[in-house]
């Protein structure tokens, strides 16, 4: 009885763990992840859990073929918000994000932008001038940052080979990290990475 309600203890003092701002900030040394409060511990919930596919659903105005679960099916997925309009901030973002797509497409990246609700009028102009080749949409409700929790633009999100949620929120200086990481990993690596973070949560 006492063995078991320790063992009992310990799973709780995991998933604490793994829920809690701390957690989120070390699910890799090189990958640094933004916000705090609420807002933090929101994307640490979301991490290493399947990402919901719905928000494809809340999206329009595709520049191309739209994402859907099925296509990214066994891939690494980027996803950025952006306000194109906003060039100072948003506009070396977007270049990063071409960048990346550039250099990882082949490899099994698939990255999409999904724009700020206000002035899609501008995304094209914008997305031209970066020479951006990968699909973006609007956000024309806000629905698809609210399931994001993104909070600013321009942020960063990253789902790994398995489909879930690895990185939420990722600063923009170590985007290229976490793509790599994931990049790195078979679907099946991918799909063992939560419950090896429970375990050494639990250790």
């Amino acid at each position: 009885m006492c063995r078991a309600r320790s063992m009992f203890r310990l799973t709780i003092a995991a998933c604490v763990a793994i829920s809690g701002t701390a957690f989120g900030q070390s699910l890799d040394s090189e990958v640094r992840l933004e916000g705090s409060g609420k807002h933090r511990e929101e994307c640490n919930r979301m991490q290493l859990k399947a990402f919901d596919s719905s928000v494809w659903g809340h999206l329009t105005k595709w520049s191309g073929t739209p994402v859907t679960a099925e296509s990214t099916r066994g891939k690494v997925l980027l996803i950025a918000t952006w306000t194109s309009y906003a060039k100072s901030s948003n506009g070396p973002a977007i270049a990063l994000a071409q960048q990346l797509n550039q250099e990882y497409a082949d490899k099994g990246l698939v990255v999409v932008a999904i724009h700020n609700p206000k002035g899609f009028d501008s995304a094209k102009g914008a997305a031209d001038d970066a020479g951006v080749t990968f699909a973006y949409a609007a956000d024309e409700l806000g629905k698809a940052r609210v399931a994001l929790r993104a909070d600013q633009d321009p942020d960063f999100f990253l789902v790994d080979r398995a489909g879930n949620m690895r990185f939420c929120d990722i600063e923009t200086a170590t985007v290229g990290r976490a793509v790599e990481i994931a990049l790195a990993e078979t679907p099946e690596a991918a799909a063992a990475v939560p419950a090896n973070t429970l375990k050494t949560a639990a250790e």
